[in-house]
């Protein structure tokens, strides 16, 4: 009973402890929303994710560096004299969302890493005219293998350079640990695909106070900034309004993006790194007057330059259908720039499902008007968003429906019509097998014609062996049809290739001998109550 009863005495103490903490605290926000009030501010303060850690804890959720002298760099132009901006703009709503989701540092100073990247996110996408794509790029790339920082903290101009010449895989080749890490933690030759920017400058010379129009004009003509400031301990307490400096200590220097503006309300509106359960869902919004205040709002700011890209067409790699595509299929993509050469290595394909999961599509064939490639295994069903970076980091995006089947069957000629890619498997009566071609390439016409077949000789059995894609998940076998020159054939089976062809479907398919001296004909193929494009096969 003794243990028992220090036991409760330690727990009660804690309790109280925890009460008397939770009480004061309770006690400086209601100070602190008295102080806001009485000097004229316009933002509410609360109990948040931040203010509820330890000074040393939230110093962590920062990082900026800060040069000791100002550092090279372009500066952008002066905005022309009498160009008249918009009185507000938000590109989370400019004609779409530029503007990829908020994302969270955790205990790691990597706020220059998130805010370089963010922008690099939103410069690639206005650039490529894709909005409301989530094109999630790697801070941790940046903080483990770019020398322009760490979780100790770090430079925005230098996390800029980087990814203009060296440029940031997929979150998906090296996710965020909110530790250093190590470089060869990323995925093996993330460095073959990544994105990158055009270029960057600085909105005003380094250190040097903006002016509002200044940054409004950078954020009109460049899109989302990296931007900093100098954050005060009433910061953390942040809830919702326009933020103005009111009382507290220096906590340190952070790195955020600067999205938009309303001269209307007199405040910019800003993209945080400290996840959605803080602020208004991630942002705040602050005062235009913060530029000259201690804050030292925009006091270093960036404006990226993305790398163009284009909309894209996916369709099946077999058909060229673009209704739908099914899991383990080929698709290719038609488009403009998405790769630098024919047979270029260095295109990438993510193919984003319906649940919000990103994966990485093998690319079998990349030209810059055509890439074909495999919708990922596991790529859950409805509408699909696919990205197409080229080797430069220009992004090119389309979307596609994913059904659980989506048949397309191989032509000859690869345009989805005509000779079928096929083979023919003849079985003697004494049991010996031989292959057939059922196509040669005709020069003068520079396409593939067809050979005709011999299926009445006695005792012959003869097998139609056709290639598709988008088969191999149809429910049975039974749900599989076959007509040739409108006769039902006997489909022997019907599924994937085999190990060594990714994403290719077979269809053995018996040939009637009735239809012996049909000469050309169509060969149609039913999954699942899906029609397959129409090929064709001669029968002597």
């Amino acid at each position: 009973m003794k243990g028992k009863g220090v036991l409760f005495l330690l727990m009660f103490i804690a309790l109280m402890v925890f009460s008397f903490g939770s009480a004061a605290q309770s006690a400086d926000v209601a100070a602190l929303n008295a102080t806001i009030q009485a000097t004229g501010g316009k933002w509410v303060a609360g109990e948040t994710s931040m203010s509820r850690l330890s000074p040393a804890e939230q110093a962590r959720r920062l990082g900026l560096l800060r040069h000791a002298s100002a550092p090279g760099g372009k500066v952008l132009a002066a905005p022309a004299p009498g160009v008249s901006l918009p009185a507000s703009l938000d590109w989370r709503n400019n004609g779409g969302n530029y503007v990829t989701p908020i994302k969270d540092q955790g205990s790691c100073g990597s706020c220059w890493a998130f805010s370089a990247t963010g922008t690099a996110e939103s410069a690639t996408l206005i650039a490529s005219a894709t909005p409301n794509t989530d094109l999630n790029l790697s801070e941790q790339l940046l903080v483990s293998c770019s020398g322009a920082g760490s979780c100790a903290g770090g430079y925005i101009d230098e996390a800029s350079n980087y990814i203009r010449d060296t440029g940031l895989p997929l979150e998906s080749c090296y996710p965020y640990t909110g530790t250093d890490g190590t470089c060869s933690l990323a995925c093996s030759n993330w460095y073959a695909s990544v994105c990158k920017i055009q270029d960057w400058s600085w909105v005003v010379p380094y250190g040097t106070t903006p002016t509002v129009n200044a940054l409004k004009n950078g954020l009109y003509t460049h899109g989302p900034l990296a931007i900093t400031m100098a954050v005060y301990s009433d910061f953390y307490n942040y809830v919702s309004g326009i933020y103005k400096y009111t009382s507290g200590y220096l906590a340190g220097y952070h790195a955020i993006i600067l999205v938009g503006y309303n001269d209307a309300g007199q405040y910019f509106i800003v993209k945080n790194s400290w996840g959605t359960g803080w602020g208004e869902q991630g942002y705040f919004r602050i005062a235009y007057s913060e530029l000259t205040s201690a804050t030292q709002f925009g006091y270093e700011t960036i404006a990226q330059t993305g790398i163009g890209g284009v909309k894209v067409t996916i369709v099946s790699g077999a058909s060229y259908d673009g209704s739908a595509v099914a899991p383990e299929s080929i698709a290719t993509a038609f488009g403009s720039n998405l790769a630098i050469t024919t047979g270029d290595t260095n295109t990438r394909v993510s193919v984003m499902d319906s649940a919000g999961i990103a994966r990485d599509g093998y690319v079998f064939y990349a030209s810059p008007s055509q890439v074909n490639f495999l919708i990922p295994p596991g790529t859950a069903l409805g509408t699909a968003n696919v990205s197409v970076t080229n080797g430069q980091g220009a992004v090119s995006t389309g979307s596609i429906q994913i059904a659980s089947v989506a048949p397309g069957l191989f032509s000859q000629n690869a345009d989805g019509k005509g000779v079928a890619a096929a083979n023919i498997l003849r079985i003697k009566a004494d049991g010996t097998a031989s292959w057939e071609a059922l196509a040669r390439y005709d020069t003068a016409t520079a396409k593939w014609v067809s050979i005709p077949i011999s299926v009445s000789a006695p005792g012959d059995q003869v097998f139609l062996i056709l290639y598709g894609t988008g088969i191999r998940y149809r429910s049975s076998l039974q749900a599989v049809t076959v007509t040739l020159g409108g006769i039902q054939a006997e489909v022997l089976y019907a599924g994937a290739q085999g190990t060594y062809y990714v994403g290719l479907d077979q269809i053995n398919v018996r040939v009637p001998t009735s239809l012996a001296g049909r000469g050309e004909v169509n060969i149609v193929l039913t999954a699942d109550g899906k029609t397959t494009n129409t090929i064709t096969f001669n029968v002597q």
